[in-house]
């Protein structure tokens, strides 16, 4: 991730922020540097798994269609020669270019909370009491002070939160910086008690947990991820020599190599942390900073090469998960990995700069290409379609998708999983009972609301059109399942028990969810016929819940799960999300 932490990607979200990489033109072919870049799509698939070692031990996991950058250019994970396999393949005397590796960021458990809050009080707050008896006043007069001042707020509110998870409570107020007029958050108490709470708090420990939140703590308060034209170079900095010495030993428990850095004339000393982007990068997902900002890999030229020592067919097929981002690839295992195959389907097709839906490119070829292709492969299913309607209105006028059934429906090791909006399926239904044993049909459907759905889905059949081709698909003995998505906050939930009661008496048992994937111009477009359908609608609460509504798309599908069960005793739910 872009903040420095790393998690699985079948964790990441559409709209995160990761590194990716771009191409240096002007230089050596292969000259790259890395890049910030948004997560555009998001998806699971099973594959066959293949098993790549590298020379520093690190095993990757991906399938065969998967690409990776090596000194000589994108190759996949597997390929041929020659026939309808050749192209670029790995072999074991590539290089895979990148960091090398990555360590997952743990969770935040308390010794770590409590080691991140000594290293930021004690790098960088006002904690002391102050005796001014008789002084200023003729009677006693004790000052107890606790104040964090910082230009980042996420680390104070960090700090703040840290400290209410121990039961401190602290006020917030805006602290003028000296010699200046800005402003910054700030938080303080005055309180003795909760002075002394705090000092007992803060404490120095070496329980590896307390270290490592040291470590986040220590480079938040005093450290930065650059200096000047070095960049991949940590320092922290600081003259309390107890400081210097936690610092040191948190580094050499987690096996980093550091220098010490002695100034003349000045009081401060520095710790540098030795080893590369490799070791700067494990640095950040290992600490979990709460300021981003001060990691400085964009621009950074990709120089870590590293040697494929096997590559192993598993055997087996995996669950596997990819992404999509605006550069077209992204850090994997701390290798520069390229998008798949579900990328926006705009660039492929010359249509970049045109609205989704108001293009039709028609694959003329597709039954010369599909007659040729099919005696030759070993079987499997065929998915009508992923991207867009197998039974759209051109469909009508071509006739493709019946031809593709009619056609497939003359090789037994084939099936067919089709999924549409519309009802013009239902004129294929001679086909469809002809090979009902491997064959399915899904519909989408976005919302039940009848006005809504005239907004959101366009060029799609009417709801209760959908439902009616249902019945009369189960009625033909032939599977059906419904796919209710993407899930769009208030329009999907009009009408929605109403229509899965519908559902379950058209004979559907297999229901299927996921939630609206908030990006780019996508989401702009969306809140403008949200517009349309409801014009006194509160758009920012509709972005807030595409953006950020986890618990809200988390208790919506805990609905139409139990509404699911209830109307449709044993059948089946399954969310995407």
């Amino acid at each position: 991730m872009s903040d420095g932490t790393s998690r699985p990607i079948r964790d990441v979200r559409i709209g995160d922020e990761v590194v990716g990489v771009r191409r240096i033109r002007g230089r050596r072919s292969h000259s790259y540097i890395f890049v910030k870049t948004r997560v555009l799509n998001h998806w699971r698939v099973v594959r066959p798994a293949i098993e790549l070692t590298l020379e520093n031990g690190t095993k990757i996991v991906c399938s065969g269609e998967h690409r990776w950058l090596t000194e000589r250019g994108w190759k996949y994970a597997v390929g041929e020669m020659q026939g309808l396999g050749r192209r670029p393949y790995l072999t074991k005397s590539n290089f895979l270019r990148g960091f090398g590796y990555t360590v997952r960021t743990p969770e935040q458990s308390t010794e770590y909370k409590k080691g991140y809050l000594a290293a930021v009080i004690r790098g960088d707050a006002l904690l002391g009491h102050y005796d001014y008896s008789y002084q200023r006043r003729k009677r006693r007069d004790e000052q107890h002070q606790f104040r964090l001042a910082m230009k980042d707020t996420a680390a104070v509110r960090r700090v703040y939160e840290y400290l209410l998870s121990f039961g401190i409570k602290t006020s917030w107020f805006k602290f003028r910086l000296s010699a200046s007029s800005q402003y910054v958050d700030a938080i303080r108490s005055s309180q003795r008690e909760l002075c002394e709470r705090l000092e007992a708090l803060i404490t120095f420990d070496t329980n590896p947990e307390w270290l490592r939140g040291w470590m986040a703590g220590i480079f938040d308060a005093e450290g930065s991820g650059t200096s000047g034209e070095h960049r991949a170079t940590i320092r922290i900095s600081n003259k309390d020599e107890q400081i210097l010495k936690t610092t040191r030993q948190a580094l050499e428990y987690y096996g980093f190599k550091f220098k010490r850095e002695d100034y003349p004339g000045r009081p401060t000393s520095a710790i540098r942390v030795k080893g590369g982007t490799a070791e700067y990068m494990r640095f950040f997902e290992l600490i979990g900073t709460a300021i981003p900002r001060k990691i400085v890999l964009e621009g950074m030229a990709v120089k870590g090469r590293f040697r494929i020592v096997s590559i192993v067919k598993l055997g087996e097929e995996r669950e596997m998960y990819d992404i999509t981002t605006g550069t077209g690839d992204f850090i994997a295992n701390g290798l520069v990995s390229h998008n798949c195959y579900a990328n926006f389907m705009r660039r492929f097709s010359g249509h970049l700069q045109d609205a989704w839906g108001s293009f039709v490119d028609v694959k003329v070829n597709l039954l010369d290409v599909l007659g040729k292709e099919l005696p030759r492969r070993a079987g499997g299913r065929i998915w009508l379609s992923s991207v867009c309607d197998p039974y759209q209105s051109l469909e009508g006028k071509y006739q493709l998708s019946r031809r593709v059934i009619e056609l497939v429906s003359r090789h037994s090791k084939f099936s067919i999983s089709i999924l549409t909006k519309n009802a013009l399926v239902l004129r294929d239904l001679d086909l469809l009972e002809h090979m009902k044993d491997r064959v399915d049909v899904g519909f989408t459907i976005t919302t039940f609301s009848p006005d809504a759905q005239p907004v959101f889905e366009p060029y799609a059949s009417r709801v209760t059109d959908r439902i009616k081709a249902l019945r009369r698909l189960n009625e033909a003995g032939i599977d059906t399942w419904v796919f209710v998505a993407p899930i769009l906050p208030y329009a999907t939930e009009e009408g929605l028990e109403q229509g899965l009661q519908r559902l379950a008496e058209a004979g559907v048992k297999r229901l299927m969810t996921d939630r609206y994937n908030a990006r780019g111009m996508i989401i702009r477009q969306t809140l403008q016929a949200y517009g349309r359908w409801r014009p006194s609608i509160d758009l920012e609460k509709v972005r807030d819940l595409m953006w950020y509504g986890k618990e809200y798309y988390r208790q919506l599908d805990g609905k139409i799960a139990n509404s699911w069960k209830r109307v449709a005793p044993g059948s089946i739910h399954e969310a995407a999300f």
